[in-house]
């Protein structure tokens, strides 16, 4: 731990000398008195039970409410905006045709957030102020403000999109361990993307069996990337033979679960028309 002056207890609030956590990558930091020193004592604690929720199974993921098949990973489902859930041609759950318009998508997406309170709708929505697209202005900030409303609410993958914000300085300071914060924060809630990202930050700080902790566990959840990365460890002996094989089985028996002809087909037109 590093000694640092003039800093407040994240405990009491106290200013004073402080000692900053390392353990979890929180930034906190905490009195180094005598008679504070259960402070740090009581953090530990929660670190270590933070430590074994990282790298726990992550929670089981949703269920396709139409076809009850796992869904697929976030880059294979599209949100429909009209009510919230699965997207087809006309919506299943509430009958509503495509929006004809990108301004009606717009105004449906609003509705989503203003009347919902959707956080869905709410990273979506700053996934548009990040890339200036859709109709909505470039805005690092105001999309880091929907995603701080999204991940207040339970979405994981908003974290993650915190997550690469801080870690390459858009629309807020830079800040890696902050960034790490945010990737943890969603891996825990179970978003395979943040998971691979903790495990590339891990292999680059020379932490290759936490890296390779962090492959495994979304290779399991289904992740090409995240396999691939175990196979070539392998290559050159950071992997076992043994985590290889089970993380190949594994990886399988995912992409089984989510798989079906009618997926496949739907995929396949899918990629005909958005190219």
């Amino acid at each position: 731990m590093t000694t640092m002056p003039s800093k407040f207890c994240a405990t009491c609030g106290k200013d004073g000398e402080v000692k900053a956590c390392k353990a979890c990558q929180s930034g906190d930091k905490y009195c180094i008195t005598d008679g504070q020193l259960n402070h740090r004592e009581e953090d530990k604690k929660k670190c270590k039970e933070r430590e074994a929720k990282l790298f726990a199974d992550p929670p089981p993921r949703e269920e396709c409410p139409i076809c009850f098949l796992t869904l697929p990973l976030q880059d294979e489902c599209v949100y429909q905006e009209c009510c919230g859930n699965s997207r087809t041609q006309r919506c299943p759950f509430c009958n509503a045709p495509d929006a004809q318009t990108q301004k009606e998508y717009n105004d449906r997406l609003l509705e989503r957030i203003e009347k919902y309170n959707d956080p869905e709708a709410m990273y979506q929505l700053g996934n548009y102020y990040n890339e200036g697209m859709h109709g909505f202005a470039l805005d690092f900030q105001r999309a880091n403000e929907l995603h701080q409303r999204a991940s207040n609410l339970g979405c994981a993958v908003a974290h993650t999109a915190l997550g690469n914000a801080r870690a390459h300085g858009r629309g807020v300071e830079k800040d890696m361990k902050k960034a790490v914060r945010h990737f943890q924060d969603a891996a825990i809630m179970g978003s395979v993307g943040a998971r691979f990202n903790l495990g590339i930050l891990e292999a680059c700080d020379g932490n290759l069996e936490i890296a390779v902790k962090h492959f495994i566990i979304s290779a399991k959840s289904g992740c090409d990337k995240s396999l691939q990365k175990i196979k070539e460890g392998f290559m050159i002996g950071v992997t076992t033979k043994e985590d290889f094989e089970k993380a190949l089985r594994a990886h399988k028996n995912s992409q089984d679960e989510m798989r079906s002809d009618q997926r496949d087909l739907a995929k396949s037109t899918w990629s005909k028309y958005h190219v």
